[in-house]
C-alpha cells in the first residue's frame, strides 16, 4: 500500500523545468510510501515503469497521449495500489473521478504569451478544471500564487508556496577567475527576451566579451536569433550550446561575470538560484518571480528597455565591488533553498 502516486512522466535523460523539479523531489523523498511513475529504466525503488512515449519531446502528440493516459490509467493505479493521493509536478490529473490530487503549477506563461497552440488551449480549458478539483495547489513562488488566484479565481486557502531548491552537490563556488562572459541559461522562447538582450549586447560594444547561451535549440526561435546576431555583427561573440553537462554548467556559472535572466516573466528562475549558489551576479527582470529569489540584491532591469539592459552590462563591467558582494552574499541567499525541505513539505501534506 502506498500513500501517494507521483507523476514522473516529465522526467527524461536531459531534464529541463518540470523534469528537473520532478527528479529532485523524488531524490529527496524520505519515504518508501510514494510510488513513482517512471518513463526511464532507472534503478529507483518503488517505481512503476511507464511508456517513454508519454514524455515531452518523444513526439508532437506526447502531451495529448499523456492526458488521455492520465484520465484512463491513474484511477486504476490508485485503486490497485490503494494510494490516497495523486501528486503531479504540473497541473495534470484525472477529472471525472473523486481522487485526492495535489498539483504543482510553475507559471502561467502560456496565458501571458498565448499562441495558436495546444498548450494555450490546455491552459485555457484543462488546467482550470484540474485546479478546481485538486485538494491543494502548490505554487513555486508568490508571483505564481497571485497569478493563479487572479486568472483562475482559486482561493488563497487552497494555494500554498512550495520553495524549490538546487543540487548542492552539483552547484557551488569554485573560486575561478572571472572572464568576460555574460551567461544565459534557458529556452529560446520569445518571452525569454533574447532579442532585446542581443541588441543591448551590440550596443554595449565590447569586443572582448562573449555572450554564451545554454539551452535547447528550438527551430521556431533559435535560427532567427542566430540570424539577428549575424545582422548585428556580434555573431563571433555569441556562443550557442544546445546542451551541457553538469560539470560544464558549473564551470560556466563560476567563470562568467553575470547570469542574465531578463525574461518578460518567470514563475521561479532556477538558473538565478544556481548563479547565486556560485556567488555569481544576476541581472534579472523587475517583473515576475526572480526578484523574490534575489531578495533585492540583484541588478534589476525593465526587460523591455534595451538601454537599461545595456547599462547593466556596463555596471557589471565597471563596478568591481559587485563581484565581491555576490561572492559573499549569493551562497547565503541560495542556502535558504533546499530540495529536502521541498520534499518534506509534500510528505507532510500527505501525512507521511
Amino acid at each position: 500500500m502506498f500513500k501517494a502516486i507521483f507523476n514522473g512522466s516529465y522526467i527524461s535523460e536531459k531534464n529541463t523545468g518540470i523534469g528537473e523539479l520532478s527528479e529532485r523531489l523524488l531524490e529527496n523523498f524520505s519515504s518508501d510510501k510514494i510510488l513513482l511513475l517512471d518513463p526511464r529504466n532507472s534503478n529507483k525503488k518503488n517505481k512503476l515503469k511507464i511508456s517513454s512515449k508519454l514524455s515531452p519531446g518523444s513526439s508532437k502528440f506526447a502531451h495529448i497521449k499523456r492526458l488521455f493516459w492520465i484520465q484512463r490509467k491513474i484511477p486504476y493505479l490508485m485503486k490497485k495500489y490503494q494510494a490516497k493521493y495523486f501528486i503531479s509536478p504540473l497541473p495534470e490529473a484525472p477529472l471525472f473521478v473523486g481522487l485526492s490530487t495535489i498539483v504543482i503549477i510553475p507559471d502561467l506563461i502560456p496565458l501571458r504569451f498565448p499562441t495558436l497552440s495546444f498548450i494555450t488551449l490546455y491552459y485555457l480549458f484543462y488546467v482550470p478544471l484540474v485546479l478546481y478539483k485538486s485538494k491543494l495547489v502548490l505554487c513555486i513562488s508568490k508571483a505564481t500564487a497571485i497569478e493563479v488566484n487572479k486568472k483562475y479565481k482559486i482561493p488563497f486557502t487552497k494555494l500554498r508556496i512550495l520553495k524549490l531548491g538546487f543540487n548542492k552537490k552539483e552547484v557551488y563556488p569554485l573560486n575561478l577567475k572571472r572572464e568576460n562572459i555574460f551567461l544565459v541559461i534557458g529556452r529560446h522562447n520569445k518571452y525569454k527576451n533574447l532579442k532585446r538582450l542581443l541588441i543591448a549586447f551590440r550596443s554595449f560594444n565590447h569586443k572582448d566579451y562573449q555572450l554564451i547561451f545554454v539551452g535547447p535549440f528550438d527551430k521556431r526561435y533559435t535560427p532567427a536569433l542566430k540570424k539577428l546576431s549575424k545582422k548585428l555583427n556580434i555573431e563571433k561573440q555569441c556562443i550557442w550550446k544546445n546542451w551541457v553537462s553538469n560539470n560544464e554548467k558549473l564551470n560556466l556559472l563560476n567563470r562568467c561575470k553575470a547570469l542574465y535572466l531578463i525574461s518578460l516573466w518567470e514563475g521561479f528562475g532556477l538558473p538565478a538560484l544556481e548563479a547565486l549558489a556560485c556567488g555569481t551576479p544576476v541581472v534579472a527582470s523587475n517583473t515576475g518571480a526572480v526578484k523574490e529569489i534575489l531578495e533585492g540584491n540583484g541588478i534589476l532591469v525593465n526587460p523591455k528597455n534595451i538601454e537599461e539592459i545595456k547599462r547593466s552590462m556596463q555596471k557589471v563591467n565597471l563596478e568591481k565591488d559587485i563581484m565581491a558582494k555576490f561572492s559573499q552574499l549569493g551562497p547565503k541567499i541560495a542556502s535558504k533553498y533546499d530540495w529536502k525541505e521541498s520534499a518534506k513539505v509534500i510528505e507532510k501534506i500527505v501525512n507521511i
